[in-house]
């Protein structure tokens, strides 16, 4: 069996990038402990000085000193949000249901979605005004 070079740190590095020079967010949230992604971060903050960038570490991850070198901000995925952000307990796909399995109890019942997005003025930027987000995940 070969590897497969899928070169997604080098397409999230371009999206992030092409992202701020377009303007098309105010705050980035970059999901990854990879520190091949510091240099990401350390470009973002060197070329976008205005654009805010806050590292994100996975369930059971620490945060990446090389990234958190050149963030704004550190946020963690806790069991809390991952039980908050739960699906339904059924969902229908293109060839059938999907159902929970019994082991993966919902603590208590979800509150429903809020039905109206927050407007693009009402998004977090790393000056405390609103603005626009984008959310970037690397594995």
């Amino acid at each position: 069996m070969s590897a497969t070079e899928k070169q997604s740190d080098v397409n999230l590095a371009l999206a992030l990038t092409s992202d701020a020079a377009a303007d098309r967010f105010d705050v980035a949230y970059l999901l990854t402990t990879d520190g091949d992604h510091s240099a990401t971060a350390r470009f973002l903050r060197e070329s976008y000085p205005d654009k805010g960038l806050i590292t994100v570490a996975p369930p059971g991850r620490g945060h990446n000193r090389q990234i958190s070198a050149w963030v704004d901000g550190t946020v963690g995925i806790g069991p809390n949000l991952i039980e908050r952000s739960m699906l339904p307990d059924r969902v229908k796909t293109r060839t059938g249901w999907i159902e929970r399995p019994l082991n993966w109890a919902r603590p208590e019942p979800a509150p429903p979605p809020d039905p109206t997005p927050p407007s693009p003025s009402a998004m977090p930027r790393a000056d405390g005004k609103g603005g626009h987000l984008r959310l970037v995940v690397s594995n």
